[in-house]
């Protein structure tokens, strides 16, 4: 089990093979980032039980396959209440925004910066990948991740940011896509009119905390919103976290 083994089980997941704009292409990012050189050590006991439960009870593994779990398609725990997206769903994501070579990407949400490295292989040396996450433990670590798989210049496309994002990032706008990592929930309206000065025109994706995921396109003469599925995301937090 590794890296190419998770791509391909993605490319045959049924809600994932329905994204028109799922092509070679997020699959091909997706080769190039070894999820598992992502994940830290789970050491929780509480949450290795889950793991193991899950692995049990959906893919049929034992015990002692732990460390196989970040080749699986599952969500997995990175520290400080958050998680690593499930890789179907980090390639739905990535696909809705129809990424191309040379585009400026905001990311809300950097975590471990498993889909950050993703964004930046899709839109290449030539694009820029912003991303920002409110909780400055998990900045490091997802800067240290990113310079193990870029290399030491690895800030050329990549700028991790520790503030909040819930209004988005309009100091190194304008951009042509942006993306929300973490849920939309009703103790706040989310509004995305603040994200619109942001980017003349584009896509904007988020997901909903217990809901469909979202992308508002901005490219066309008439603004378009569609949803995709029902997930469940971490919530998305106002303010940033020392």
């Amino acid at each position: 089990m590794n890296n190419d083994t998770l791509v391909e089980s993605i490319a045959l997941y049924e809600p994932t093979i329905r994204l028109k704009s799922l092509d070679s292409m997020v699959l091909k990012a997706m080769r190039h980032v070894d999820r598992k050189k992502f994940i830290p050590e789970i050491t929780n006991v509480a949450h290795r039980e889950i793991i193991l439960s899950k692995m049990l009870y959906d893919f049929n593994l034992g015990s002692d396959s732990l460390e196989q779990a970040p080749y699986l398609n599952m969500a997995l725990p990175i520290g400080y209440d958050q998680t690593c997206s499930q890789p179907s769903v980090v390639a739905l994501m990535t696909g809705l925004l129809e990424l191309e070579p040379g585009m400026k990407v905001l990311e809300v949400g950097t975590g471990c910066g498993y889909q950050t490295a993703i964004l930046s292989e899709m839109v290449g040396s030539s694009g820029h990948v912003f991303s920002i996450e409110n909780v400055s433990g998990l900045v490091h670590e997802a800067r240290q991740n990113l310079k193990n798989h870029f290399g030491p210049d690895y800030e050329q496309r990549i700028t991790v940011i520790h503030g909040d994002g819930s209004e988005g990032y309009p100091v190194s706008g304008p951009y042509h896509r942006i993306l929300f990592t973490a849920g939309v929930n009703s103790e706040w309206k989310f509004d995305t009119s603040a994200l619109i000065p942001q980017f003349s025109s584009g896509i904007i994706v988020y997901p909903n905390a217990r809901g469909p995921i979202v992308r508002e396109r901005y490219d066309t003469k008439i603004p378009e919103r569609t949803e995709w599925g029902m997930m469940g995301f971490v919530p998305l937090k106002k303010g940033s976290v020392s």
